[in-house]
């Protein structure tokens, strides 16, 4: 396991509030950005300064979180904070339930 992979799992169960909100503080503990920077206009690279390898580690931590996987068209087009906001929307919204955070579902 490496070591995102363990600050997830450990820190899952303390993962709150909207699915925007878990997705901010997951960026923050992946980084060590302050959650309060990581706002939804933000570009991933200029503004935070985040390089290839923190995009996927993010993306990894995300897919674990909410339990689905990123299409590599996704990936490609994620390049601000809201790109995650609205790919997670999406992701709920394709499966016609709600996903609930630590990738339990709930079926309608």
């Amino acid at each position: 396991m490496s070591y995102n992979e363990a600050v997830i799992e450990y820190r899952k169960d303390e993962y709150r509030g909207s699915r925007e909100q878990q997705i901010r503080e997951l960026i923050s503990d992946l980084t060590g950005w302050p959650v309060g920077n990581i706002e939804p206009q933000k570009e991933l690279f200029n503004d935070l300064g985040f390089d290839v390898l923190d995009l996927f580690d993010i993306i990894e931590g995300i897919e674990r979180l909410f339990g689905f996987k990123f299409t590599p068209t996704e990936e490609g087009n994620i390049t601000t904070v809201k790109d995650f906001f609205d790919i997670v929307e999406s992701k709920t919204n394709s499966y016609g339930n709600e996903i609930l955070s630590y990738g339990k579902r709930k079926h309608s």
